[in-house]
């Protein structure tokens, strides 16, 4: 029903080229645009505190299942290796979380995000469930941070964002991922210049929607 729909139309925009395709592939017929969601870029690379980390999300399913298995399985082995590592969750995940463990502090909903992003150290995205365009990976980048996410995090932007951040889909991988970056701010810097980079050059308002605005002028 969904692509019978879709080929009604005179064109179709897409958030991410893995979906683009799908459609694409479906609908051969029919336009498709890619105009992903585009992002406020910092004004530099924020490498953030020693033992930061920060968790962003809502209480979506998959955002509690995400943080539900990492505070099981990798938290403890980066307590275990920096005890002194802290975790913020921020977002209405927090809700949907029973007691947090040592170490992790669940503040809801915050108004502005921005302070907690320049204190950071690493900002983590443990998705393994989920689809179409992760935007709380995209804002990470473009605040200019050390990430570390799965492939199901990637998904969607695997090939622009390779290079710009960790990629772990093991927990204890994850875990060490985590470690090797939160008492090393040189590590953490040459990461986050390089998903500044990635967020200007890929998700900025004009990368983003150029190919839309072309369409939309050519109409």
């Amino acid at each position: 029903d969904e692509f019978r729909l879709l080929g009604m139309t005179d064109g179709v925009i897409a958030i991410q080229a893995e979906e683009a395709a799908k459609v694409r592939a479906r609908l051969p017929s029919s336009r498709v645009i890619v105009a992903q969601h585009a992002a406020a870029i910092s004004a530099k690379a924020q490498p953030g505190s020693d033992d930061a980390l920060l968790f962003v999300g809502s209480s979506a399913p998959a955002n509690v299942a995400a943080l539900e298995r990492f505070l099981r399985e990798s938290w403890p082995a980066i307590r275990a290796a920096r005890p002194n590592a802290q975790l913020k969750v921020a977002g209405s995940v927090g809700r949907a979380m029973g007691a947090a463990p040592e170490g992790v502090a669940m503040l809801g909903v915050v108004g502005d995000l921005a302070p907690l992003y320049a204190e950071a150290g690493v900002v983590i995205s443990p998705l393994y469930t989920g689809s179409g365009l992760k935007i709380k990976l995209i804002e990470a980048l473009a605040a200019g941070k050390a990430v570390v996410g799965t492939s199901v995090t990637a998904q969607g932007v695997e090939d622009v964002v390779r290079g710009a951040m960790v990629i772990a889909d093991e927990p204890a991988a994850f875990a060490r991922g985590c470690i090797e970056l939160l008492g090393d701010r040189g590590k953490r810097g040459a990461l986050a210049e390089k998903a500044l980079a990635c967020a200007c050059d890929h998700f900025s308002a004009d990368a983003c929607f150029r190919e839309f605005v072309m369409a939309i002028k050519g109409a």
